[in-house]
C-alpha cells in the first residue's frame, strides 16, 4: 500500500474487543523517507489503554521502557508520562488531547535523524537534549 511518500510493505493487525474491552496487536513495516518497523500490543478498556511499543526508524531501535497508559478524563485523553528508550538517547513523553493537543517531551541524546521518517527531505542529523512542549 502506498500514499504519497508513505509505503507500507507489510502490515498485520489483530483486534479482539467485546463489551468495550479487549486486546489489539499491530505490526507495520515500510518507509517514509527512511525505513521503519513498528510493533504494538495493547490492552483496551473503555477509559484506559495500556500499550507496549517497539521497533526501529531509520535503523534506530526504540521501545517503551514500560507500557504507556492512556486515560480518558473529562472528555479528553491523557497520556501518563512514558519513557521511549532509544539505541542512542531517550525521550520522556506526556500529553493530553480532546478539545486541543498538549504535548510535553524531555529529550536526552535524541537522534534527530528519526524525524526524517515523519517529514522526508528534512535531512536532519545529530542529537538533541532538552525539552519541547
Amino acid at each position: 500500500m502506498s500514499s504519497g511518500d508513505l509505503i507500507i510493505e507489510r502490515a498485520r493487525a489483530r483486534v479482539n474487543i467485546e463489551g468495550g474491552s479487549g486486546t489489539a496487536q499491530l505490526l507495520a513495516e515500510g518507509r517514509r523517507g527512511v525505513p521503519f518497523r513498528v510493533a504494538a500490543n495493547a490492552a483496551l478498556e473503555p477509559n484506559l489503554i495500556r500499550a507496549a511499543l517497539a521497533g526501529h526508524v531509520n535503523n534506530i531501535g526504540f521501545r517503551f521502557a514500560e507500557p504507556a497508559q492512556i486515560f480518558r478524563e473529562a472528555g479528553a485523553w491523557r497520556l501518563a508520562p512514558v519513557t521511549v528508550a532509544l539505541e542512542r538517547g531517550r525521550i520522556r513523553l506526556a500529553g493530553r488531547w480532546g478539545d486541543g493537543l498538549i504535548i510535553q517531551s524531555r529529550l536526552d541524546g535524541f537522534d534527530l535523524s528519526m524525524l526524517n521518517a515523519f517529514s522526508p527531505g528534512l535531512g536532519l542529523g545529530g542529537q538533541a537534549t532538552g525539552s519541547l512542549d
